[in-house]
């Protein structure tokens, strides 16, 4: 009798083991969390905004981005005269110093932001490549960016988020840019897997992700820079969200994976939108921009991938 209560006991006791491997390999068991900012530039009273803002915050809260989600450590929503400059700075130097070694900050931010020099530079030129990228969530229109007063440098915000020892800093904005944009490189496909894609990115991933939506347009010597908003959302919010809420298998998708599918995605759309509004008056601003797509920078705010001659070649040919 007692064999055969050591038996059981033993069979027991390796079903189980056996049935916390078999979960392991259909969720994830991460131990690290998410400390979440997220800025909304709605002192502009654009309706694209606002809609983006609602769009975003609702596929977030379905994804488990939300105060309360599983892997969320801190949940924090800026907009209006909250999203100041000092403000986001606090926000971002308190979740570094409180995120674990294997935590993320991640700051997500939709506004108004351009390309400038700092006063010291005496290269005035538009192809300074000391120009960084600001942005200015307080401004009301393009108009009232002034910089100096209100603005916030991006590099100064991802200085404040790697005031700590965490595993990941992702910086993701949704803002003008006259920076070229990375090349547009076809996604390698990804098969369908146990958590969204920016879950898997934002758990798996290390160092930092550092990325804006826009690029230069073609209007008078290129120095426009537009992140085109509609009447219903920005053209980001779309490709951004879709992408981010597809499954993936954490185990083989990495941010370039994410980053190479936004790229393209963000392509499609615009092209998709400007062939919308042929006949529109929207269809003149349009058209100036050639395409939208992803920049990267570096920690200083600058372009990270300097454009070779065969890609400014490709982009000239772009329709």
């Amino acid at each position: 009798m007692k064999t055969n209560l050591k038996m059981i006991r033993k069979f027991l006791v390796i079903g189980i083991f056996m049935a916390i491997a078999l979960l392991g390999m259909f969720e994830p068991a991460f131990a690290q969390k998410i400390h979440v900012l997220l800025v909304w530039g709605t002192n502009d009273a654009a309706p694209g905004i606002s809609a983006s803002k609602e769009l975003i915050e609702q596929q977030f809260a379905g994804m488990g981005i939300r105060q309360g989600g599983k892997y969320i450590a801190s949940f924090t929503n800026l907009s209006g005269y909250e999203a100041s400059g000092q403000n986001i700075l606090d926000h971002c130097h308190r979740m570094a110093q409180n995120a674990g070694p294997d935590d993320t900050v991640f700051v997500y931010m939709l506004c108004h932001g351009a390309t400038v020099l700092l006063d010291s530079d005496p290269n005035r030129s538009w192809d300074n490549p000391n120009r960084i990228h600001v942005l200015s969530p307080l401004a009301s229109n393009a108009n009232s960016m002034d910089f100096r007063g209100i603005g916030i440098k991006r590099y100064s915000i991802l200085k404040a988020m790697k005031g700590g020892n965490h595993r990941l800093n992702v910086l993701i904005t949704d803002s003008c840019s006259r920076f070229n944009p990375n090349p547009v490189v076809t996604p390698r496909g990804s098969k369908g897997g146990s958590l969204p894609k920016l879950l898997c990115i934002l758990l798996n991933s290390r160092g930092t992700i550092n990325w804006n939506s826009s690029n230069p347009n073609g209007g008078r010597d290129g120095q426009g820079e537009l992140s085109m908003v509609l009447k219903d959302r920005t053209i980001f919010t779309k490709p951004f969200l879709m992408i981010s809420k597809q499954n993936c298998d954490p185990r083989n998708y990495t941010e370039r994976d994410f980053f190479r599918e936004l790229g393209s995605a963000l392509v499609d759309d615009y092209v998709e939108q400007k062939e919308k509004s042929v006949g529109t008056t929207s269809y003149s601003t349009l058209i100036k921009q050639k395409q939208q797509t992803l920049t990267e920078f570096d920690d200083y705010g600058r372009v990270k991938t300097p454009w070779t001659e065969a890609d400014r070649v490709n982009y000239a040919k772009t329709k």
